[in-house]
């Protein structure tokens, strides 16, 4: 695969229905993530001249998106519904706009953090914490 440009990522929410449709969230404006990483289990004991080692779980951490606020925008306002539901949700990062290499997921709304400052655009930062395997698909 050769390099590509971000713009044309887009993350997508699940309706959680029986065939489950998939949203654009609108106005992200970047993100980072999945943050995630493998445990490492230190089984080294008294004898060994040596450190031992054994992974553990894979925690696939967290994904952290900056938007442009839009409360009248459906799927900015069913990510706040979902955090005050504690909802879990299945998510969807298509890293290009041909939709070829995504990433699938179910995570829950952690936080939403609004920002302003002069001369800028109300913006947001959205935290999905991830529950269980992220799917890669090239």
């Amino acid at each position: 695969m050769t390099a590509f440009t971000s713009q044309g990522c887009v993350i997508k929410r699940g309706d959680g229905a029986g065939s489950e449709v998939f949203t654009t969230i609108g106005e992200v404006k970047g993100f980072d993530g999945p943050s995630g990483s493998l445990t490492i289990i230190d089984v080294t004991a008294l004898g060994d001249s040596h450190k031992r080692k054994l992974p553990g779980t894979i925690d696939e951490g967290q994904i952290t998106m900056t938007v442009n606020l839009d409360t009248q925008n459906a799927m900015q306002a069913a990510l706040i519904t979902d955090r005050q539901a504690g909802t879990l949700r299945n998510f969807k990062i298509e890293f290009d706009d041909a939709g070829s290499l995504t990433a699938a997921f179910a995570a829950y709304v952690v936080s939403i953090t609004p920002s302003a400052s002069v001369d800028n655009a109300v913006e947001a930062s959205i935290t999905l914490e991830i529950s269980g395997a992220v799917t890669w698909t090239p």
